[in-house]
């Protein structure tokens, strides 16, 4: 049974969003806008690679959670595109499956596919991922930050960090940073696209798990994204952590990061970091663990209406759509510095995700995190902040 605070909470922050004339915008009957590119949300992934004709031969397209849904989807089209994927997966044996049937159904495919480990819940795993990747010959086209999970009953990693805020964030974050350098050397220039989602826009997250009261009640207050709020959850009890408020966070937190880092690293450079919101699927594994939320339970039952709607609305789709916005971002020369892709169009960052001003607690915040857990420093994060405008 859904708590209905919860479930009213969930979408509350969409019809907010969007309003009443941008929730027909996104509904497929409506939706026909196109980009520079000529491409549009229902595009897929391989009718942008065949239309930008973009060509990745002896260069390495990185690719996290490239095992299931979006992330095999876009490890397939790079592999079109004749790059070398990196599959940076943390179960070998699945990933080999995908790389069978990547090799078996790409029809055009002339790249290479390489398994490395990566465990997003073990910042040392993190780090020998990146170093793994550091000493490949080949440069770097694209670093894509894709694994993640959404709203699971709380726990800790090994690390001793809530999750959602490791996997989804923390460990991405400290990925990019260890491969700074190689990006840097890219002669021909690169992409990092941080996958985003459509709640980095809801923080703070106005539901709770008492039913949708309990965050303004318990005094979440204002985004903070120094650390010292209620963000990252140090436990699971009422009022200290929202599976689905924590999964808005880290969304948001790698929006955040992306564009503070592309202003204090790569300015000037041929590097770009951008986000990319996918939009909702029935059909991946990210909403396998939501079981920490009432109304994702709620959505999954087999008696609940909810996916039926969103399909005859046309606001879910299958994930060789969804994975087309990241892929967009990775591969058109069109986008520009600080571009937000969302349904393959550039678009507004919204909420604190697009407020600048959060950059920097937020990266001083993560090099603490990667310092107290393994007593290393993190590349770069010295490096000054830059004064950016609000967009």
């Amino acid at each position: 049974m859904c708590c209905g605070g919860d479930f009213i909470a969930f979408n509350i922050p969409v019809m907010a969003d969007y309003g009443v004339n941008g929730m027909m915008k996104e509904m497929a009957c409506c939706n026909t806008s196109r980009n520079a590119d000529g491409f549009w949300f229902k595009s897929t992934t391989s009718e942008i690679a065949a239309g930008l004709g973009k060509r990745l031969d002896g260069k390495l397209a990185i690719v996290t959670g490239a095992s299931a849904g979006l992330g095999k989807e876009m490890a397939k089209t790079f592999y079109e595109c004749g790059a070398t994927v990196v599959m940076a997966t943390r179960n070998e044996a699945k990933t080999k499956l995908v790389m069978q049937w990547i090799e078996e159904t790409a029809p055009k495919g002339k790249g290479k596919l390489v398994w490395v480990k990566l465990d997003l819940a073990s910042l040392e795993s993190t780090k020998e991922c990146a170093d793994a990747i550091t000493k490949m010959s080949e440069p770097i086209a694209v670093l894509m930050n894709n694994a993640g999970f959404m709203a699971p009953p709380f726990s800790l990693t090994g690390d001793g960090y809530e999750s959602q805020f490791q996997c989804n964030y923390l460990s991405h974050y400290y990925l990019t940073m260890l491969l700074v350098d190689k990006l840097k050397a890219s002669p021909d220039g690169a992409r990092v696209v941080n996958v985003s989602s459509v709640s980095a826009g809801w923080v703070p997250y106005p539901g709770g798990c008492c039913g949708g009261c309990c965050s303004v009640l318990c005094g979440f207050g204002a985004a903070d994204f120094s650390g010292k709020g209620k963000w990252p959850a140090k436990s699971g009890s009422c009022c200290a952590y929202e599976p689905l408020g924590d999964y808005a966070y880290s969304k948001a937190a790698q929006v955040i990061f992306g564009a503070e880092l592309d202003r204090r690293i790569f300015e000037g450079t041929k590097v770009m970091v951008l986000s990319a919101e996918p939009g909702m699927s029935l059909k991946t594994d990210l909403n396998a663990p939501g079981s920490g939320s009432e109304c994702l339970r709620f959505i999954s039952q087999p008696c609940s209406p909810i996916p039926f709607l969103f399909v005859c609305l046309g606001i879910v789709h299958d994930p060789n759509v969804l994975a087309a916005s990241p892929l967009y971002a990775a591969l058109s020369d069109k986008i520009q510095r600080g571009d937000y892709i969302r349904h393959n169009l550039i678009r507004p960052t919204r909420g604190p995700a697009g407020n600048p001003k959060h950059g920097p607690p937020l990266w001083d915040f993560s090099a603490k995190c990667v310092h107290d857990k393994l007593g290393l420093n993190v590349p770069y994060a010295k490096t000054p902040a830059v004064k950016a405008m609000h967009r």
